[in-house]
């Protein structure tokens, strides 16, 4: 099965249902406050941050989507009222561009051994901003083989020298293990 796939993703899915989101955390608070209405949340899981999101700032707008079919209804059990869809962020038609004012991907970017195009797609899709967190350091073997991480950044001016391409990079004080932060867009991100 290949790693990050929509199969692998849905295997996952299962392990994460009997043990849980670890990324229920203190990221979630912090960067709840970077985030504009509409926020478009890819890679949602079970809908953790949509929660903290929804409590802590009931006026945004929220749309959450992930790969797994299974991670997507839970989400939607544990949060009535929020909007939750299977999708696979690069594959969104064109009438989604510039619809949300900010998209997160929060423990997503790791996953994908090029994350650029991924990044430009964020950018096609929010007008002004990307709120994201990753693990802090590079995969080893195991983080590959368990969390199916492929690519990694040593510390925050290794993130931060790769996100500028974007925009304009501030990081937060997140949890030590991760980095945390946002990308203003550039102008020609913007178009």
């Amino acid at each position: 099965m290949q790693l990050n796939s929509q199969p692998w993703w849905d295997s996952i899915a299962a392990e994460w249902l009997r043990n849980g989101d670890m990324r229920d955390d203190a990221d979630n608070a912090l960067t709840a406050r970077c985030v504009g209405s509409p926020v478009l949340e890819v890679g949602c899981a079970f809908g953790q941050w949509a929660r903290k999101l929804h409590h802590l700032r009931p006026d945004v707008q929220y749309v959450g989507i992930d790969l797994a079919q299974a991670l997507v209804s839970t989400a939607v059990l544990r949060n009535p009222g929020l909007v939750f869809l299977r999708a696979d962020v690069m594959q969104l038609p064109a009438g989604w561009h510039k619809c949300f004012d900010t998209v997160t991907a929060f423990q997503t970017l790791e996953h994908f051994a090029d994350p650029g195009p991924v990044l430009n797609r964020l950018a096609q899709l929010a007008r002004r901003r990307l709120v994201f967190s990753v693990p802090r350091g590079l995969p080893g073997p195991d983080s590959r083989k368990h969390n199916g991480h492929v690519t990694g950044w040593a510390d925050e001016a290794d993130l931060t020298a790769y996100l500028s391409a974007w925009g304009a990079v501030t990081m937060l004080n997140g949890r030590r293990e991760h980095l945390v932060g946002y990308v203003d867009w550039q102008q020609e991100h913007k178009a």
